[in-house]
């Protein structure tokens, strides 16, 4: 996965095609475990990823991922795929809601996916 910021808290993300459900499912996760809470808990709650991917209408391509408020957690984190196009949009102002810093975290999605190769 590589990023680049395209400026108004947009970012261009472009994934591998062979690795796009995990590193979306990677964004997930990262996205859940470093949210804040909202009632100042955390709740323990399971994350169901396939609750907040988006598909395409015949259900064969992701299109993107839409988390908000999950479990108590202010995930606020969405990942748009670009018409005509193999490449993502991830609206880090939505991120930022929660009080993230949203290029912060796209290098701590790179290094995990890195990590797991």
């Amino acid at each position: 996965m590589k990023y680049t910021n395209l400026g108004g808290g947009d970012y261009l993300v472009k994934i591998d095609q062979d690795k796009v459900e995990t590193t979306i499912e990677t964004i997930a996760r990262k996205s859940y475990q470093t949210a804040k809470s909202k009632r100042g808990f955390v709740s323990k709650d399971t994350l169901f990823i396939e609750d907040h991917v988006v598909y395409s209408s015949d259900h064969t391509q992701v299109m993107g991922l839409n988390m908000g408020l999950i479990n108590q957690r202010q995930c606020y984190t969405k990942l748009q795929k670009m018409i005509g196009s193999n490449d993502y949009i991830f609206r880090g102002k939505h991120f930022e809601k929660s009080g993230r810093n949203p290029e912060q975290f796209l290098e701590d999605v790179v290094k995990e996916i890195e990590k797991n190769k």
